[in-house]
Formats: C-alpha cells, structure tokens, sequence
C-alpha cells in the first residue's frame, strides 16, 4: 500500500494518468464477460445438421417490442461472406398475438458456442424487418413458441 501512495504521490501526472486508463480499460473488459455469463441457453433440440437454443434471460420487450437472442449450432462449417462459420446468434422480435418473428441482427461465428470474434454481422434496417410466420415444424416455429410462452410467465396478472 505504502509503494503505491508513493508511486502516485511521486510519479509524473502521465504515469498515473496511464495507470488510470488502465484500470478503466480492465473494468470495461469485464463487463462483456459479465454480460456473457447472465446468459440462460435453453435448448430447442434440433437435427444431426443443426440445434437451437433460446436465452432466457434476453427475452425482454424493448422500445415496446418483444425480443430475444437465439444461438444456433450447425454440424458442419457455413460459408459468409466473411468466412466459414459454426455457431450464429440471432436477434429476433416477436409478435405472440399472431405467432410472427422477425429477424433483426445474425452474427456469425467460427466457434461452436457464438464465442470469440464474429465473422459476419448482418443487421436490418428498420424499414427491412418483416415479419412472418414460421413454417410449422421449424426452428422457428419452436422458437415463437418459447418466446412467448416465457413472456406470458413474465407478464403481470390482471387484478381480479
């Protein structure tokens, strides 16, 4: 304790300043990290070629929109544009009333887990998310399913 009082006391303002910016920089690093473990993965199941799964935690209305992340694993590497890729996570908004989804953001990764750097972002413009009913027996239609199911847990009761 006495080293460091006298390396601040002692040390030219750039030195502490950098310190400073330092111990910032590990404090932001952290977060992603803390970010990343408040995820709750639920599987869907899937096929031999790919399988689902739903993050609980990140069903939430936004903006007075329904949302949530949903991370997808394929068996075999996809090809981007920005290079093959294993895992996707994907940003959707849902519509329960009428059991519609709309895909808002994909973001592709090389690992298996949607960890690491991604390969490929693709985002929609406002004025591009459509939305549509999924084809039954889908991944789609499995995830529309969860989502609302898990909003409808959320939801407040009416009062009698």
């Amino acid at each position: 304790m006495k080293a460091i009082g006298m390396l601040a006391r002692d040390a030219p303002l750039s030195v502490i300043q950098a310190l400073a910016r330092i111990a910032i920089a590990c404090a932001l690093a952290a977060i992603p990290a803390a970010t990343a473990a408040a995820a709750d993965w639920v599987s869907l199941g899937g096929t031999s070629l790919t399988e689902g799964a739903v993050d609980r935690a990140s069903i939430a209305i936004e903006k007075k929109q329904l949302e949530a992340w949903a991370l997808f694993r394929f068996s075999a590497p996809q090809p981007s544009p920005g290079g093959d890729y294993r895992s996707q996570k994907s940003l959707s908004y849902f519509k329960c009333a009428d059991r519609t989804i709309a895909y808002v953001e994909h973001v592709l990764y090389a690992s298996e887990d949607g960890g690491g750097e991604a390969v490929y972002t693709l985002t929609s413009a406002p004025e591009e998310i459509t939305f549509a009913k999924p084809e039954p027996g889908t991944m789609g239609e499995r995830i529309v399913a969860f989502v609302c199911a898990e909003a409808a847990k959320k939801r407040p009761k009416a009062k009698p």
